[in-house]
């Protein structure tokens, strides 16, 4: 999920011309406020902040943030696929539990 700080049309704009897979959210002076109550002291765009799974900041970025730092701190939260999973005869789902993924916020740019 990614918030916006800028006008509806300079976002269809920015959208137009790359392909995003997430969803993105107007915002304003509130959630500038928001931002900096998680570590973005200047105000300054693009700001990202990473949550685990269980709602927790656990990474905050002010600026251009590379794809290659980004993937690394999302993939430090996922579980590990490299080991395959014991095998078992009947796995014991408990339906009232869901999976949570972690949740990254990106400003993309500022007017």
């Amino acid at each position: 999920m990614s918030i916006a700080i800028d006008t509806p049309e300079d976002i269809q704009d920015f959208t137009s011309t790359r392909t995003i897979n997430y969803q993105i959210l107007l915002g304003g002076l509130k959630e500038m406020k928001l931002a900096q109550r998680f570590g973005n002291r200047t105000q300054s765009l693009p700001f990202t902040i990473v949550f685990d799974y269980q709602g927790h900041a656990v990474f905050h970025y002010a600026g251009a943030l590379s794809e290659e730092r980004l993937n690394a701190e999302v993939s430090a939260l996922l579980p590990d696929t490299t080991t395959p999973p014991a095998q078992v005869s009947a796995p014991q789902v408990d339906p009232s539990r869901s999976r949570r993924y972690p949740m990254v916020l990106n400003n993309l740019r500022a007017t």
